[in-house]
């Protein structure tokens, strides 16, 4: 594993030092890491064929095999085709046919489609739909192992502890929503470009890459816009010293480098969110148009958002809405990851104000390098 396997990025590490000296990568057990990924995704994977064949499937969704249910490797991997997987497999095969579709972003379609075109001879042994869902398993599980491997490299290099980094890693490959990042859903590939995005921030030099990788994020989920959050905290970082000190503008040089620094946010910040942009602005040139006699509702807002529009009335999401008494018997099943995740919070907190008075927490001192890569890593984990 090296900078040329990934495509060059120049980031990815040859070497790591956890104290400014060199370490080979070797020890950094990258391999073990790998091992981890790929043979809890091989075990996931018939884990999930036993249950599929011998537990009642929970599925109202439709099927992405009309005519060809009997086909063998429709057997063998068609209980990944469940769910949001139909809508993401159609839009590789068909594009943007129906309203509703637009609630599913783009990017992980379009990597389905390439591989499917790299695996084009199967066809001449597979049914189209078989070659079709292979590929979507493909770019799943692949970026699943790639993030394993960054997000045990981003925390090397954050916590400033392999054995901790390792840990993490490990409980991330053994996450109880590992079925959702072996079916044909965007949480592996957001979380590659996300944990990219944050060691390309922690990375001295590599800036550049952070809000490329983050916006292929945002192409891929929704929420990817979140991580504009990272890139307001690293702002604030790289401007603490001009925040603590504003005299220090008066100085023409020291108020051309802030400027400069928040200008290149705001660049970053429109480069993550331009993804969601363009996908709102897509729907709405097919749906609002002067020609269009039949225009929908939410094209007559001051701002046509037709993701907010699908959510609402296709499945009934809306802020709060979900937080109903008859949910109790989901959040009860959800509460052991939930007060693991408050525990996490909790001892990250108490490490930050025991290290750290308040008073320079709330002054930005807690910017430091290390304090702040920290928070990224612990972010970007969750």
């Amino acid at each position: 594993i090296n900078a040329e396997s990934w495509g060059g990025f120049p980031w990815i590490p040859t070497s790591m030092a956890l104290d400014g000296s060199s370490t080979s990568l070797g020890k950094l057990r990258t391999s073990s890491i790998l091992k981890a990924a790929i043979f809890t995704r091989v075990g996931l994977y018939f884990l999930t064929l036993i249950y599929h064949y011998f537990v009642e499937d929970y599925d109202t969704s439709t099927s992405i095999y009309p005519g060809n249910e009997t086909t063998i490797i429709h057997k063998l991997i068609g209980m990944y085709a469940r769910w949001d997987a139909v809508y993401f497999l159609h839009i590789a095969e068909t594009g943007y046919e129906f309203e509703h579709h637009h609630a599913f972003f783009p990017f992980l379609p379009l990597l389905i489609r390439c591989v499917q075109y790299l695996l084009t001879p199967l066809t001449y042994f597979l049914v189209p739909r078989d070659v079709l869902v292979l590929s979507g398993i493909v770019v799943t599980n692949a970026s699943f192992v790639m993030a394993s491997v960054v997000l045990y490299w981003l925390g090397v290099r954050v916590l400033r502890d392999e054995q901790m980094a390792y840990r993490s890693t490990l409980l991330f490959c053994l996450s109880p929503a590992s079925i959702f990042m072996a079916s044909i859903y965007t949480e592996s590939v957001f979380c590659l470009f996300t944990f990219l995005g944050v060691l390309a921030l922690e990375s001295p030099g590599q800036r550049k890459w952070s809000a490329l990788c983050f916006a292929f994020a945002a192409a891929t989920r929704s929420n990817g816009s979140i991580n504009l959050v990272f890139l307001l905290f690293n702002c604030i970082r790289r401007t603490s010293h001009f925040l603590r000190w504003p005299s220090s503008l008066l100085v023409p040089v020291n108020l051309k480098r802030f400027l400069g620094e928040w200008l290149l946010c705001l660049g970053e910040a429109i480069l993550v969110v331009l993804p969601l942009l363009v996908n709102l602005h897509y729907a709405t040139s097919l749906y609002c148009t002067p020609t269009n006699p039949e225009q929908p509702a939410w094209c007559r807002s001051f701002f046509p958002n037709i993701y907010s529009f699908i959510q609402d009335r296709y499945w009934g999401i809306g802020f709060l809405r979900y937080y109903q008494l008859k949910q109790i018997p989901n959040f009860l099943f959800a509460s052991p990851i939930l007060v693991l995740s408050l525990q996490g919070i909790v001892t990250y907190l108490h490490h930050l104000f025991s290290h750290h008075k308040l008073k320079d927490a709330l002054s930005f001192s807690f910017g430091s390098a290390d304090v702040a890569s920290q928070a990224a890593s612990a972010s970007a984990s969750a």
